[in-house]
């Protein structure tokens, strides 16, 4: 969600989002130096630009299972 900073409440949004339907359960993460990661992307707020990125966790070890491998499909 995009909201303006001084028209919002955006803690009093989060609540009622999260009080609407109880089985589903929505997290918060805010915007940190113009950038916030969503999925496998970094989004970098430039001005009134936005510029993507691939984001990977610190964990990530880029191992991958080659298409030649003897691997279930499933797992490739």
């Amino acid at each position: 969600m995009i909201y303006y900073q001084n028209k919002t409440n955006i803690d009093h949004t989060f609540n009622e989002f999260n009080k609407a339907q109880p089985t589903i359960n929505f997290t918060m993460e805010k915007e940190e130096h113009q950038a916030i990661n969503f999925l496998d992307l970094v989004i970098h707020r430039n001005g009134k630009n936005l510029e993507f990125a691939i984001y990977g966790k610190p964990t990530q070890t880029d191992i991958i299972i080659p298409n030649s491998s003897c691997h279930p499909h499933e797992h490739k």
